[in-house]
This record gives C-alpha cells, sequence and structure tokens, in this order.
C-alpha cells in the first residue's frame, strides 16, 4: 500500500521475480475493505508507506495470513519492519524463477467508482 514511489515500482518488479502477486489497494477503501481484501488474498507480506500506516492499524490484528509488515519511510511511530532497514542479515540467494521479457507480467490498478468513496 503506497502512493506511486520508487518502492511501489520496485515491488512490481521484485515480487514477480520471487514467483508471488502484488495486491495493490486503494487508499480511499475502509478498513473493513482492506480486511477482507487482505485475508481473502492470503497475503503473507505486507508493504505499506509510513503515511498511509494509520489505514491498517485498526485491523493489523485480524489479519489471518500475514506473518511481516514492511513500512516504507519508516520512523519511530511505528513498531514494523523498515523498507531500507530491515534486511540486515537476510542472504540473497539466487531468484527462484528466471525472468525473461517475454514473460513479464505487470498489473495496473484502476479504481472504480463506489458510492460513499470520495475521489481525490
Amino acid at each position: 500500500m503506497a502512493p506511486n514511489t520508487l518502492e511501489m515500482l520496485e515491488g512490481f518488479y521484485g515480487i514477480f521475480q520471487l514467483g508471488a502477486v502484488m495486491v495493490p489497494l486503494n487508499i480511499w477503501l475502509t478498513p473493513a475493505d482492506y480486511l477482507l481484501i487482505l485475508n481473502h488474498s492470503e497475503l503473507k507480506v505486507l508493504f505499506v508507506d509510513q503515511d498511509l500506516y494509520h489505514l491498517i492499524v485498526p485491523i493489523k490484528d485480524k489479519l489471518e495470513m500475514v506473518e511481516h509488515i514492511i513500512a516504507h519511510y519508516k520512523d519511530e511511530s511505528c513498531n514494523e519492519i523498515g523498507y531500507d532497514t530491515g534486511w540486515t542479515g537476510f542472504r540473497w540467494n539466487r531468484f527462484r524463477v528466471p525472468i525473461w521479457m517475454k514473460t513479464m507480467c505487470a498489473a495496473s490498478f484502476i479504481q472504480a467508482v463506489r458510492p460513499g468513496i470520495r475521489k481525490a
């Protein structure tokens, strides 16, 4: 969950390289919507921008599959792994699946207009 940042772009490539799926989230949804989407997607790692962290705090303890929450631009108010600092001791091995230009896949997210959700 992040605005259009370098970290979000890195996610589109890095997550696919791991053989995983990226689940972009709309910032105008409610905590109940986030809970439904995140639990249904069986998400194991949630990347969230520090400025949007407050949106997941109400549901954090109800996330059934999330093993790690990693915060972009983490500050002292956030008790999660920092995107730039949380990799100490991580062993970088070869990626599971080679990625070729012909097999690269990217998903784009379009905000649907729903009653009760304000648009920027």
